[in-house]
């Protein structure tokens, strides 16, 4: 029976016809691959280390779109629910089917760029006088029930105090929301909506940060209609 050595792991870097001076240099070889392998996983770790210090979470359409229902101040994206008093934005999640109520979707630094904001189940018009249960809510009112704002990037609460604590920002009828951003800000936008289905149960609500059919970022909230 013929012997393979080539086969064999225990021959990996043997050969009977090398030379010492290529055994040394193969030898050679293969410290540099290993030392070479050390360096690019001891750069990438440091760079990840850099981002974990300085707090700054890029973009990234592969690992930014999840779903939670409660956020820090820092989680890149958050969505909410409050009363609509302007002087005292209270977070709220249970509205009786009479209710108003204002939703908050929040997004961090989002870097220069176009981008809308939209949410999921899709919002009826105001006009509309009964929605099923895949569609519950309604905008409040046929204008003016979506402001949006570009602010500052730092690292503020899915919705601010109160309504003064912001400046003045820009009213539209209905969602998406557009936005054009010359450098890095955060963006926030305000829907004035109201329950329009007859079951009243605990619903989920997504927003999302998109580029062109692209979903950048996404997260989701619960609101329960008693």
């Amino acid at each position: 029976m013929s012997d393979d050595t080539g086969s064999n792991p225990n021959t990996l870097g043997q050969d009977s016809q090398a030379t010492p001076a290529e055994g040394q240099n193969r030898r050679d070889l293969l410290k540099a691959a290993v030392v070479g392998s050390a360096a690019v996983a001891a750069v990438a770790g440091a760079a990840t280390a850099g981002l974990a210090l300085t707090g700054k979470n890029p973009v990234n359409p592969l690992n930014r779109i999840f779903s939670v229902t409660e956020f820090s101040p820092g989680a890149p994206c958050a969505i909410c629910t409050t009363g609509t008093n302007p002087d005292n934005f209270v977070d709220e999640t249970t509205f009786n089917g009479n209710q108003s109520m204002f939703l908050w979707i929040r997004f961090l630094n989002v870097p220069a760029g176009s981008y809308t904001i939209d949410v999921s189940p899709t919002i009826q018009p105001s006009t509309a006088s009964s929605c099923p249960t895949s569609t519950p809510f309604q905008y409040q009112s046929p204008h003016n029930a979506v402001t949006q704002w570009e602010l500052p990037a730092g690292n503020r609460a899915c919705h601010p105090a109160k309504l003064s604590d912001l400046p003045s920002g820009t009213s539209t009828d209905a969602l998406p929301a557009s936005f054009t951003l010359a450098s890095t800000e955060d963006l926030l936008v305000q829907v004035h909506l109201q329950f329009c289905a007859s079951t009243k149960q605990t619903y989920t609500v997504t927003g999302s940060l998109n580029q062109g059919a692209t979903v950048i970022m996404s997260c989701s909230n619960e609101i329960t209609i008693s």
